[in-house]
Formats: C-alpha cells, structure tokens, sequence
C-alpha cells in the first residue's frame, strides 16, 4: 500500500505545529498591537506591551524563587489585574496555576494548599487574613530530651530523622541545643532533613564568651560566620549578634531545590579544649573533667568575692 501524501514530509515543525497555548497570544499581541489596551479595572487602563512585561517579571520571580515544570503555585485573588498576570506569569515560569475559591473557609484553603503541594501562595491583601489562618500551624509538637512543660514527645535530637521522617515539619525552632549537642552535624542535618521544602529554621546558639554550663552537657560556642557557612545551603531571613549575652538570633528558609552542604571538615569551637576541633573525642571529655574538678576545687578555697572572676576567666 502506498504511503499517504498527508503523512509524507510533514514531521511536526514550527511550520506546521505550534502547541495550543495561550502564552503566544500574549506574546503576539504585544508585539503586534503594543499599545491596545489589553486590561481595563476600574480607571486602571493597562496596555498589551505593559501586561507581557508584567506577566514576564512575575515568571521571573517566581523562577528566581526555584519554581520551574511542575510546581503548584497558588493564588487566592478577586477578578483583578493581578489574577490576569497569574494566567500567564505562572505558565511562563513552568509552573501550574491553582486558583482558589475566595469564599472557602481557612480549613479547606488549608487542605487544598496541602493537597495541592503548593509551593508558592499568591494572595491579595483583602484575603489575608483567612490567608493566614490557612497557613498557620496544623499542629505543635515540643520535643526534648526530658520531661517539662510544653514537652510532648521525648526524643534524642540526633533520633527526629529516624523519628519523623523527611519534610515532616513547617517550622522547626531550637533555642540554645546546638551548643549542647556532641554530634553537632548530625543534629544541623536532622533539622534540614525534617523541614519540609520552604519551611522555617529558627535557631538561637551561644558564642565564645559565654562560660560553661551543664544542660546535660556543654561542648560548643558558634560565631556567626560558622552559621553562615553550616547554613549556607539554606536562605538566610534573619542572622543578628544577641544584644545583651555572646549568641546568635538566626532564621533560615529551606529552598525548594535543597542540597545539603557536606559540613564533615568544619571546625567549631570546644569549649571543653579552648580550641577548634572537628569533634568532641572521649579524650576531650575525660581531660575538661579533670580539669573542671580543679577548677572547682580551686574556686573552694578562694574568697567568694574572685569565684565568680575565676569560672569565667577559666571556663570559656
């Protein structure tokens, strides 16, 4: 049998196929038609050429933000100019469009958002504030490694990996634990690892200067530019000096596409050998004990009026 003439020299080219999109519309009627008036709101009067170029910033942002093929970005707006650049801005960038029902209440705007595996939520001011209700907490879980108030789980935070798995958490918040911890690197992963893709890391730490304290245990003193390279695979938000004791207020954000720095050559500061060290060795332990126990004893006989001198000058 013949071939067909219809099926002969006629593979898809841009001659003879263009993919049914209304992306070239907007690009065609801004170069054709630059100055038509393309969106009319109220006195707002917007042209072609004005509404491509808005539409190609907000593409912009979004891809400067991670967003790209398959993300979920959703929208909760009125009929406005703002939702016309979301037709077209979020398909620029690859990304597809949910837009959410403006009536729906916090708790179903919170389902769709979660079902929706929405990485990037687009709201007008008027919505805001079911906007955040949608967005706030579903649920708190305090976690240590005793009892107390505002405990609800006791767990090693060496063990939350295995305990909850990855991108389980929104925000994770730890206050003054780094400083305790032995195997500082394993905790720093385990808190990258639970936070889910653009989710919020809080951390306060202790700088040299502070002296040691047993909570159960002391190890490490963090300066800032140790933070900014153990969390420079995350975005930093916030990374101040505290005002009124040496340690840091810090707040990072976990971007979309995450990849874990390797933090295995870092050395902090141990405070139980007055030097950088790579890790908290058994040695390092038995010799600040010896040493503690002297200075204690030390501390026994001489007036109280120096003790207080004598523990910070030989414990920080």
């Amino acid at each position: 049998m013949a071939p067909s003439p219809y099926k002969t020299d006629l593979d898809r080219n841009p001659a003879n196929f263009q993919p049914l999109t209304p992306l070239t519309l907007l690009e065609r009627a801004a170069a054709v038609f630059p100055d038509q008036i393309a969106i009319i709101h109220g006195p707002l009067r917007r042209s072609y050429r004005e509404f491509y170029a808005r539409s190609r910033r907000l593409a912009s942002a979004l891809a400067r933000r991670g967003i790209g093929r398959g993300d979920t970005v959703s929208a909760i707006l009125a009929n406005t100019p703002a939702m016309l650049e979301c037709h077209y801005g979020v398909p620029m960038a690859g990304a597809v469009l949910n837009t959410i029902n403006t009536r729906l209440d916090a708790a179903v705007i919170a389902f769709q958002l979660d079902h929706g595996d929405a990485k990037v939520l687009i709201v007008d001011r008027e919505f805001s504030k079911v906007a955040k209700e949608a967005l706030g907490p579903a649920q708190y879980v305090g976690i240590d490694m005793r009892q107390g108030p505002g405990v609800d789980i006791i767990c090693d935070a060496a063990e939350i990996d295995h305990r909850f798995g990855p991108d389980a958490f929104d925000v994770v918040v730890s206050t003054e634990l780094l400083e305790h911890a032995r195997e500082w690197k394993k905790i720093v992963h385990n808190f990258k690892h639970v936070l889910k893709p653009g989710g919020l890391l809080v951390v306060t730490t202790r700088s040299y200067g502070v002296d040691f304290h047993r909570h159960p245990y002391d190890f490490w003193r963090y300066e800032k530019d140790d933070f900014e390279l153990i969390f420079s695979d995350m975005e930093v938000e916030d990374l101040q000096l505290d005002p009124t004791d040496p340690g840091l207020f810090t707040k990072f954000r976990k971007p979309l596409r995450f990849v874990e720095r390797d933090l295995s050559p870092h050395r902090l500061y141990s405070i139980l050998r007055r030097k950088k060290k790579l890790e908290a060795t058994d040695f390092d332990i038995v010799h600040f004990e010896v040493r503690y126990r002297f200075i204690r004893l030390l501390m026994d006989l001489l007036p109280k009026r120096y003790r207080r001198a004598v523990h910070e000058g030989l414990l920080k």
